[in-house]
């Protein structure tokens, strides 16, 4: 029987075992599953999902490409790092890379707040074209702990596709009666009353997750 991955968190629906904490019983196909089903973790809906299947690795084609990066991006770059040295308790680390991400936000020119659509455009380009060059530059020079950053980015990054495209849909509705939580160390976002006791993504506990306080709506 078929086995299908949550592109936001990574949850796997195994139709051989289903899920019997939620009355779905084993060998419960992945068609016969409700429309309105979503995924047990994250509450990612159906279409998040996508057959997990064996894959053959491709040599993907390098071009060099001379890419500048905006303030902006080099600050956000540079605190994902000082998170990652926090996690690995290299505290001197953290501290230098906090003090260069405020650097670069302090000189960065504000531009104006992008459409859904835009940040959507980026989001797909990332899915499709920057991580797989990512894991791929990971997987040559086996980095592990590069390869974990990347795989809990893209997690994210899925994730936040997903809410876009539900937002888009549901609006305001999506956001009434029920509170937004990220974690701080990877950038899952959940909504819902409490957030989880680990995080899906990088698995940190609970005080990781910080409720965002929400201002005027847009």
């Amino acid at each position: 029987m078929a086995k299908y991955v949550c592109t936001v968190c990574g949850f796997i629906y195994d139709e051989d075992v289903g899920i019997p904490a939620s009355d779905i019983a084993a060998h419960t196909k992945w068609e016969d599953l409700d429309e309105n089903w979503v995924c047990p973790i994250c509450k990612a809906p159906k279409s998040a999902f996508k057959e997990l299947k064996e894959t053959v690795k491709k040599e993907i084609k390098r071009e060099k490409v001379e890419q500048k990066w905006s303030n902006l991006e080099m600050s956000i770059l540079l605190s994902n790092l000082a998170k990652g040295c926090e996690k690995q308790y290299l505290s001197h680390e953290q501290e230098l890379f906090n003090q260069l991400a405020d650097y670069y936000e302090a000189i960065d020119e504000y531009l104006p707040i992008a459409s859904l659509e835009n940040i959507q455009d980026d989001l797909t380009k990332d899915i499709n074209e920057n991580y797989p060059l990512a894991h791929q530059s990971a997987d040559n020079q086996k980095d592990r702990g590069a390869k974990r950053a990347i795989v809990w980015s893209e997690k994210s990054t899925n994730m936040l596709n997903s809410l876009i495209e539900r937002y888009q849909k549901e609006r305001e509705a999506m956001l009434q009666d029920t509170k937004v939580f990220v974690c701080e160390i990877c950038g899952f976002v959940y909504i819902g009353d409490q957030p989880p006791a680990i995080c899906p993504v990088c698995k940190v506990p609970s005080l990781k997750i910080h409720e965002v306080k929400r201002g005027i709506a847009v």
